[in-house]
Parts: C-alpha cells; structure tokens; sequence
C-alpha cells in the first residue's frame, strides 16, 4: 500500500509540474504591482513592522504578504521566483489533501487529489503571483485538518494546539479560511449522525478567530479597498439571488471545466424575474431533501455539501469585495472550495461503484476497474491539456486582457487597461479602438475619460482631449486630476486664462504642489509675478522637497527687483542640482 501511495504521488507531482512548467516564465500581471514589486513595504527598513503591525498593506494578510517580502529579497523583481513557488504549494497542497482524504475516505483519495492539482478552475490561482494567498491559506487549511484528525486519534492536547497554529497562519495568510471553523462540528456529524458537547467546546477557539477575522475582512474590504458605491449596492433580495447563482457556477465549472475567462461577464440582476431565483431554489431545496432524509443519505454527502457552502459564502455575494465591480465570480474566488466539490461529485458516484462490484461477477470486476481507470485517465488528460493552454493566458498583461476579450468582448475594464498599455507602447490607433469598446460597454466610468483624455494630449488632439476630461468630470465632479489635466490642455492651446480657471478648480478637489506649480507658471509667462510667488509658496507648503520651483521664485523675484531673495532662492536651486538654463545662469552672475 506504502508502495501504492508513493506512485500516486508522483504521478501528481510530476503532471502538474508538467502542465504548470511553460508557466514559470510569465509576467506579472494585473493587481502584483500593487502587492508585490510597487508596495512601498517590500523595500522600506521597517518592511516587517509595516506588515505587520503598521497595517500598510491594502489587505491584511501579514502571512502572505511577509512571504511577498521574503521573495523580494531572495529574487528581487524577478517573477519567475514568485510563479515557482506558487507551484510548489500547489502541488504540495495536492499531496496534502492526497493525505487528508486518505483518512477521510481512502478509495476517493488519489482521484480527488489528482482532478483537484490538474483541474482548469485552479489555473487562475497557480498562475497568478499576487493569488499566493490561496495556495498559502489552503496549505494551512489542510495542515490545520491534519492535525485536529492526529488529535482526534492519539488525544494528545499539543496536536490540538498544532491545529489552532495552523488555522491562525490559514487565516493570515487569506480570511477565506475561515470556514475551517465548522470542520469540527461537521466532522463529528460525519462520524456520529450528530453533533455532540465535546465538537462544540472543540470548535469554539476558531469560531471566535473566524469570527475576528471575518469581520476585520469585511471593513478592510469596505473601507481599505474601496469595496462601496454603486457597484455594491445590491439589496438582500439581489444577494439571495446572487448566492444561488454563484454557488451552483462554481460546481458547474469544475463539472463543465470549459470557457474559463479572467473577468467573466458581470450579471444583471433581475429580482422580479422568477428565472433568477432558481439556483437559490435549487440550493434550498436540495438543503431541505438533506435535512429529511438525513438518515437515509449518506452522511460525507450532507457534510460535504454543507462545507461546500460555508467555504464559499464569503465569495458568494453577500459580502462587498472589490471584484464585484466588474464581475460577481471569479476562478480563484472557488480554490478553497475545489476540493470539496470534487469529493462530493466523487462521493455521490462512489455508492454506484461499490453496488456494480456487489452484483457483478468476481471475475467480472477487473474489466469495471479498468474501464474506471480508463476514464479517469482520460480525464485527467483532458484536464491537462486544457490547464496547460489556460497558462498561456498569464503571460503577460496584454495576453491577459486580449484573452478576455476573446471571450468577453464586453468587459470595460479589460478594454480599458488593454488600452493603456497600448499608449504606453505608442500603439495609439488600437489605444483609441479600446478606450472606444470601453465606453460603449461603460459609459459612466471616470477613469476611462481620463485616460481617453491623455492620449488625445499626447497625440496632439486638444479639443478631442479637452472633451474627454470633461466627460470624466462629468461623471465624476470631483475629479481634480481631471481639471489639472485640463488646465494644462487649455494652456498648451495657449489659453491661458481658460488653463487658470481649470487649475484652480482642480485645486478644490486636489491640492498638489504640481497644480500650484503650474499655475505659478502661467501666472509667470503672463508676468503677473506676485500671483506666480503666491502659487509657488504654496507649491513648498504642499511639498517642502518640491526643488524645482526654487528657480522659479528666483526668477520671479528677480523681475520685482528684489534680488536678494532672488539670489536666496537661486542658491536653493544650485543646491538642490536643479537644472538650469545658460540664460539663467547669466542672469544671476552679473547680481552682485
């Protein structure tokens, strides 16, 4: 049997290092600037403190994040580091529920661990640099599972100990695992028919760090990320709806494991539609069949639909997270969650089998355990193939957005960011295309104005540009870039009076020491000098280290005839290294 598990194993290790290996190459892409290689944290002194104790990272995932910090270190910038070790914990996370499930339910183990490492619906999270998070809280998770079924059989207290450690680091590292909480209590109804004092008194410790921990994810979610607004204002009657709908998707998807997208189209709820609340139906009923026949069913299927459940509530609408602005599912929403929908499907099929070996022939049963094996093996292929080609969308961020608008043509933020990085590549023509599609799908997003608004400056194109900043306005009043931006339009049309009323606008909503700058100069070029000494004064009040306006007070000074402090001021830009014209310089030499 030893001999048995040793190649189960390595058939694991070595088809998902297989499908995952092209990988290792890719970029980083859409949010790893924000957590990885553009977080202040990673190079500051007080990194640690930061992360820890400083609460300067946009979630509070210290566990994650101080493996985010260790890698830079080890590596620096180099992603490939980052994508190896994705897939080391996921493999490993495959041996571990290998292990797990070999306690739990020895015949299901290798297939359910072998479909959990290969599935397509995992690809998002191994792939992924910043989705480390997943693999680490799953990894936990399953050490922590470990260690309360070693406590369970050898009564030894240290094992208990071992599992809240465990659970505690899962949590650190992301609040989705949580739902570990419940494992007690549905492990002793797996065992028993029913939940007993000592389940109880055994879950208490993680409900109470759950419950902690939940709540600190729902406010970080809300008011650290930014998770409110329109975009998240769904009344209780559009979460049940959403609750359905999310929950059977994700079963769908690992049964149906095909058109996986990276952003999937945002549903439009409709509460008065009775189509809308079939999944929430669907669910309820089936809680219900469980709930009567609970004696007849067997009971790993009650528990493990139930787990299901819990483990994915967190992602299933009800509570606001940021993603829910462009779409309500995600593949790495479900990674917690896979493997225990495969074992359920397992579960469900496993009875059929045992009845199949009772009625058939002895000599018989060899031939249904090679067609089993058959299948399963052809399955597993199909998984790999489709995981590995699914990889190649991570490559890069272009790849990325482009493989999302194959499929989800209607996805704003996919043409939008597409778009970006198109101006950023001089590819203005399919920069225009993209921020066009945007719209069309969007029309009522700011930033996407804004954006529009900055390749027709770039290019040259004022009026188109100046309409663009205004529509972001438009849709978003308070939008002070967009006034400054608009200013300097207006100045680069030589308009300056225009370009002084659009920057002092821009000043109500953004006070930056580069908008008092600018308007300094225009004041300057129109010699209206003690306005532009005003505007860079507070230029140095917004931002004392601001050196370059040092020679722009000089010279102000210097028409005012107060050559002094014009002479003070140049000294400061001498000091400071600011650049300075051969004009300049002549200037300030024949002061005596």
């Amino acid at each position: 049997m030893k001999f048995i598990g040793i190649i189960a194993s390595l058939i694991i290790v070595l088809l998902t290092a297989l499908i995952y290996l092209d990988s290792l190459d890719n970029g980083f892409i859409w949010d790893d600037d924000v957590h990885i290689y553009k977080a202040s944290y990673m190079k500051s002194s007080t990194g640690l403190t930061d992360i820890w104790v400083e609460n300067a990272t946009p979630q509070y995932y210290p566990l994650t994040t101080t493996i985010f910090w260790l890698g830079d270190k080890a590596w620096g910038l180099n992603p490939k580091g980052y994508h190896i070790l994705s897939l080391v914990i996921h493999i490993l996370n495959a041996l571990l529920l290998y292990s797990l499930i070999k306690k739990l339910f020895y015949p299901l183990a290798f297939p359910v661990a072998l479909i959990f490492a290969i599935h397509p619906i995992g690809v998002e999270t191994v792939a992924w640099a910043s989705e480390l998070k997943n693999l680490l809280a799953l990894f936990f998770f399953l050490l922590s599972f470990s260690g309360y079924l070693k406590f369970l059989s050898t009564k030894k207290s240290k094992y208990y100990l071992l599992t809240i450690i465990a659970f505690i680091a899962a949590v650190f590292s992301k609040y989705t695992a949580v739902s570990f909480a419940f494992i007690p209590l549905l492990h002793g109804f797996w065992l028993k028919g029913k939940i007993k004092k000592r389940e109880l008194k055994l879950s208490i410790p993680f409900i109470l760090i759950g419950l902690l921990a939940g709540l600190n994810a729902v406010f970080t979610e809300i008011y650290n990320v930014g998770a409110r607004g329109a975009e998240w204002s769904l009344s209780y009657l559009d979460k049940m709806i959403l609750i359905g709908k999310t929950s059977l998707f994700y079963i769908y998807k690992v049964i149906y494991p095909k058109d996986f997208i990276f952003i999937y189209p945002r549903w439009q709820i409709r509460t008065l539609d009775i189509l809308e609340w079939l999944p929430i139906l669907t669910l309820l009923s089936l809680i219900s069949l469980l709930s009567l026949y609970r004696k007849r069913v067997n009971r790993a299927i009650t528990a493990l639909f139930t787990f299901y459940l819990i483990s994915i509530f967190p992602a299933s609408g009800f509570f606001n997270v940021f993603p829910m602005k462009y779409s309500y599912v995600a593949d790495h929403f479900s990674y917690l969650s896979t493997p225990w929908i495969i074992l359920l499907f397992f579960a469900l099929i496993y009875p059929s089998y045992r009845y199949l070996l009772k009625t058939i022939k002895p000599k018989k049963s060899i031939y249904l355990k090679l067609i089993l094996t058959i299948t399963l093996s052809i399955t597993a292929i199909f998984l790999s193939i489709g995981s590995n080609r699914l990889t190649g969308n991570y490559k890069d961020e272009i790849t990325l957005y482009k493989s999302i608008i194959a499929k989800n043509p209607g996805c704003w933020m996919a043409n939008a960011n597409l778009a970006i990085l198109y101006t950023e590549s001089d590819k203005n023509r399919l920069a225009l295309k993209h921020y066009r599609d945007a719209i069309a799908s969007e029309p009522n997003v700011a930033s996407i104005y804004y954006n529009l608004g900055n390749l027709y400056y770039k290019i040259g194109d004022y009026d188109s540009a100046i309409n663009s900043y205004m529509a972001a306005i438009t849709s978003k009043p308070g939008y002070g870039e967009s006034y400054a931006n608009l200013a300097n339009t207006y100045r680069a049309k030589g308009e300056p009076d225009k370009a002084i009323e659009h920057y002092k606008r821009a000043l109500l909503f953004k006070p930056d020491a580069i908008v008092y700058f600018n308007l300094g100069n225009i004041y300057y070029q129109l010699g209206e000098y003690k306005e532009a000494m005003e505007s860079y004064r507070e230029t140095l009040k917004a931002d004392p280290n601001y050196s370059r306006v040092h020679i722009n007070l000089a010279l102000s000074y210097y028409e005012l005839k107060e050559y002094a402090k014009a002479k003070e001021h140049y000294r400061l830009a001498l000091a400071a290294d600011s650049p300075l014209t051969d004009e300049t310089r002549a200037i300030f030499k024949q002061l005596p």
